[in-house]
């Protein structure tokens, strides 16, 4: 995720952004975050957080590991 630094030419910067950032003061400390208006207007992929990005979740789902849903019931007892 990108970020901004907080200043007088803060409306000029969001203006440009395109994608979800993190907003900073000068110091470093998060401020908030910027959800730019042509990014509301599309359903998110992960409506909990809309940072989650198509190639994050392929990322995700690539990793090793897991089980089967009959190797889960299995670990809880179940048959």
């Amino acid at each position: 995720m990108s970020t901004l630094i907080a200043d007088i030419d803060l409306p000029k910067k969001l203006a440009k952004v395109t994608e979800p950032v993190d907003i900073l003061d000068v110091s470093g400390r998060k401020l908030g975050r910027f959800l730019p208006e042509q990014t509301m207007g599309a359903e998110p992929l992960v409506p909990w957080d809309p940072s989650i990005t198509r190639e994050e979740l392929d990322r995700r789902a690539a990793e090793a590991g897991g089980m089967t849903l009959a190797e889960f019931w299995q670990k809880m007892g179940q048959k």
